[in-house]
């Protein structure tokens, strides 16, 4: 890999965030904006989630990305609040 390489590049300018406009600052999403957010990812439409019961939908995030959409919630925080000193 060159020096030149910057991981960034393959983050979209959008999601990028500098470490000062941080300032300690985590996003906390629910277990219910996880679960709409993620069958959305994961292709289901409004249409699709909306016909059928809570469990349902439950089974389809699980099934999709192993983990339920608590667990995917507290996944995120703890990815946000990964001190890089720690891992370098």
């Amino acid at each position: 890999m060159n020096s030149n390489d910057n991981d960034d590049d393959d983050i979209p300018s959008w999601m990028r965030v500098d470490d000062e406009d941080r300032d300690g600052v985590t996003h906390i999403v629910t277990p219910k904006e996880m679960l709409v957010k993620g069958l959305h990812v994961a292709k289901y439409t409004e249409k699709m989630t909306s016909r059928c019961h809570n469990k349902t939908n439950l089974v389809r995030f699980k099934r999709t990305f192993g983990v339920s959409p608590r667990t995917m919630c507290e996944i995120y925080e703890d990815l946000q609040s990964v001190d890089e000193a720690a891992t370098a």
